[in-house]
C-alpha cells in the first residue's frame, strides 16, 4: 500500500502541472488578442525615442562658448549643443512621403564642381595674371542663374594649389548639398610678386582687370554686396588692402591669420574713415593662439581699427599655429561666414 503522504504529494504535483499548462494557454490567447493594439503603440514609442532631424547643432555653426574643452592633443573643442524642436516634444504619428521626382536641376547636384585656370594679360604686371576659378555643381546646367563671387588669396610662397589642399572644393560641395550655403564662384589669383603693397600694381590688376574680366566672362551677380575677398597669411594682407582701398567692389573681407603689410598698418584707420558709413565692409578676423608674434600683432591692429570705427566684424581666437592644418580645420566656418546674405 502506498503511504498516504506519498499519494497526496504525487496527486498535488500532477494537478499543479495541469494548472500551469492551462495558465500558459490562457496567457497566449490573451496576448494574441491584444497584440494588434500593442504593436503600433510600441512602435510609436520607439520612434519618439529616436533622434529627430535638427536636434543636434553643428559646433562650427555656433559662437565659441566659455566651456570649450582642451583635448590631450592640445586642440580646443566646442561641445555640441543640443536643442529640442517643438515637433519632437509632441506625440507624432509616423509619416511616409514619396521621394520628389528627379529633375535635371536636382540630378546635376550629384556631380562635383570643377575648376578652370585662366591667364589674363595686363600691362599692369610683368607676367599675365594667373587665376583658378571654382564653379559649383549645376553651374553649367542652370544657365539662367547668376552667382556671388568670393576672391581668395593664398599665403606667401604658396600657389594656386593651396586652397585645393585645404579642401575648398570638398567643403563647398558638402555645404551646398546640405543647404547650409548658397552656391557661389571662387576666384583664386596667384600672387607671384613678393614685396609690399605700394611697391607693385598687383592690387590694381585685381580691381581694374580681374574683377571686370570675371563679371564679363561668367554669370556673376556684379554688385559689391555679392562680392567678398579673403585670404590666409599674406593673402589676408591682400584682402584687407583691397577691401579698404576698393571698398566699392567688396562688401566683406576675411582675414585668416593676417599678415598685414607694414605700409598698410598706419593707414588702416584713415582708409576706414574715408569710406561712407553705410558702405563700410564687414570683417572676419581669426588667428591661432600659438601663431608668431607678428601675426598676432597684425590681428590685434585690425581688431582695434574695427572696434574704433564700429565695423561689423567677428573676431575668433582659436587654438592653433600658422599652418595649413589650422586653416583646413576652420575652412567650413569661413565659407559659412562669406555666404551669409547670399
Amino acid at each position: 500500500m502506498i503511504p498516504l503522504r506519498r499519494f497526496l504529494t504525487s496527486e498535488l504535483t500532477r494537478l499543479c502541472g495541469g494548472l500551469k499548462l492551462l495558465g500558459v494557454g490562457i496567457l497566449l490567447v490573451g496576448v494574441s488578442s491584444c497584440l494588434p493594439h500593442v504593436t503600433p503603440l510600441f512602435l510609436e514609442q520607439t520612434q519618439l525615442l529616436s533622434p529627430s532631424p535638427g536636434v543636434m547643432e553643428h559646433p562650427l555653426s555656433a559662437t565659441p562658448r566659455g566651456n570649450d574643452i582642451r583635448t590631450s592633443a592640445g586642440e580646443t573643442v566646442t561641445p555640441m549643443a543640443t536643442t529640442r524642436s517643438p515637433a519632437s516634444s509632441a506625440r507624432a504619428k509616423p509619416q511616409h512621403t514619396l521621394p520628389a521626382p528627379e529633375t535635371p536641376q536636382s540630378s546635376c547636384q550629384a556631380h562635383p564642381g570643377y575648376t578652370r585656370d585662366e591667364e589674363i594679360p595686363t600691362p599692369l604686371l610683368r607676367l599675365p595674371l594667373r587665376v583658378r576659378i571654382y564653379f559649383p555643381p549645376c553651374y553649367d546646367e542652370r544657365s539662367e542663374q547668376r552667382y556671388p563671387v568670393l576672391y581668395l588669396f593664398h599665403g606667401r610662397y604658396a600657389s594656386l594649389e593651396q586652397w585645393q589642399r585645404l579642401g575648398l572644393a570638398e567643403s563647398m560641395e558638402r555645404l551646398i548639398a546640405a543647404g547650409e550655403i548658397a552656391p557661389f564662384l571662387v576666384v583664386m589669383p596667384e600672387d607671384r610678386y613678393v614685396g609690399q603693397a605700394d611697391e607693385k600694381r598687383f592690387p590694381q590688376a585685381i580691381a581694374k582687370v580681374l574683377v571686370p574680366f570675371v563679371d564679363e566672362t561668367y554669370r556673376t551677380l556684379a554688385k559689391r554686396e555679392y562680392r567678398a575677398v579673403g585670404g590666409v597669411s599674406r593673402g589676408a594682407g591682400w584682402a584687407v588692402h583691397l577691401v579698404f582701398t576698393h571698398w566699392e567692389l567688396f562688401s566683406k573681407a576675411g582675414a585668416h591669420s593676417p599678415a598685414l603689410f607694414y605700409e598698410d598698418a598706419p593707414h588702416l584707420e584713415t582708409w576706414i574713415a574715408a569710406i561712407p558709413q553705410d558702405a563700410r565692409p564687414s570683417l572676419f578676423i581669426d588667428v591661432g593662439e600659438r601663431d608668431v608674434a607678428e601675426i598676432l600683432d597684425s590681428a590685434r591692429t585690425l581688431v582695434k581699427a574695427a572696434n574704433t570705427y564700429q565695423l561689423d566684424h567677428e573676431w575668433r581666437f582659436f587654438f592653433g599655429y600658422h599652418s595649413e592644418e589650422y586653416w583646413r580645420r576652420h575652412l567650413e566656418l569661413y565659407l559659412r561666414w562669406y555666404a551669409q546674405g547670399w
